[in-house]
């Protein structure tokens, strides 16, 4: 762990920052939505339904992959500039096009809607003949799961960055001191997101046998309360038939530590997904 990394999570713990994650995804600011002005952002908006698909290009010539991004923050807040500063960096190192799902949130919307939703963006992202890689933090994994569950075939990797598995129960009493996350809170919308779906509350995203034929990267910080969750992921990616899992699994780093772009971690984590992603897409 390095020394910036040690004074961010001091910090953090300072500031109290997992009761002010938890208010943000109970009671999350719906007026602003960074995509509002696209032209700021340099992306064009594609309309789908109560959601946008937020695509730029980077001027590469013929870029032969893009990635399909699915951001985090429990599915209730929406997409904040930290997120779009490291996806936009993972797609300039990585030479790829960049297609962002803003998708609609819960309450309001249901968690059937959300991988409706998904369903649609990955259909216009394939339709463009490119290599496509799926990439997610935190709740964002949970579609990005079900996408490489339902396309497996059609994908050419999946990165996931500190994923929350909401079909997962946490647990009340965890031995890890999470910075971020709150386990009730996590619960909590759990259980919203869940309620509808076509499978009802046993609906898994860890189906081994839905997860054949896959390249994947997993990051994550040995300190967050998902890591428990994180190995029954591996688990199932393990027994999975003709999948291959690269796994870095940070020492001392907090949930969603990637989007902390000043971290030595972050910026190594970053590159270990550029890279990954060029391999794959045999440079």
């Amino acid at each position: 762990m390095s020394l910036a990394m040690h004074a961010q999570k001091r910090d953090l713990r300072k500031k109290d920052y997992q009761k002010i994650v938890s208010f943000s995804f109970l009671h999350p600011n719906l007026k602003v939505n960074i995509f509002s002005k696209p032209d700021k952002l340099g992306v064009k908006i594609v309309r789908i339904g109560d959601g946008n698909l937020a695509i730029k290009h980077f001027h590469q010539t013929n870029s032969s992959s893009l990635i399909l991004y699915f951001h985090g923050g429990a599915f209730t807040v929406p997409m904040n500039t930290d997120q779009f500063n490291m996806i936009e960096n993972v797609a300039q190192q990585s030479e790829s096009d960049l297609y962002i799902a803003d998708f609609p949130l819960i309450p309001a919307h249901s968690g059937q809607e959300l991988l409706n939703f998904s369903e649609e963006a990955f259909k216009q992202a394939s339709s463009t003949g490119q290599k496509v890689f799926l990439l997610a933090d935190s709740a964002g994994a949970t579609l990005a799961i079900h996408l490489a569950e339902k396309y497996r075939n059609q994908i050419s990797g999946l990165i996931l960055a500190s994923p929350w598995i909401v079909s997962e129960t946490q647990p009340a009493n965890s031995t890890k001191e999470d910075l971020m996350l709150d386990p009730a809170v996590l619960n909590q919308i759990r259980d919203q997101f869940l309620v509808g779906l076509s499978d009802g509350d046993s609906f898994s995203f860890l189906d081994s046998e839905k997860l054949n034929n896959l390249k994947v990267l997993l990051i994550y910080g040995s300190e967050e309360i998902l890591a428990d969750t994180d190995q029954k992921l591996i688990s199932a990616l393990d027994n999975a038939a003709d999948t291959e899992v690269l796994i870095d699994e940070v020492k001392g780093a907090f949930h969603d530590f990637i989007l902390w772009n000043k971290l030595p971690e972050t910026k190594k984590a970053i590159k270990k997904i550029a890279d990954f992603i060029k391999y794959q897409r045999g440079v």
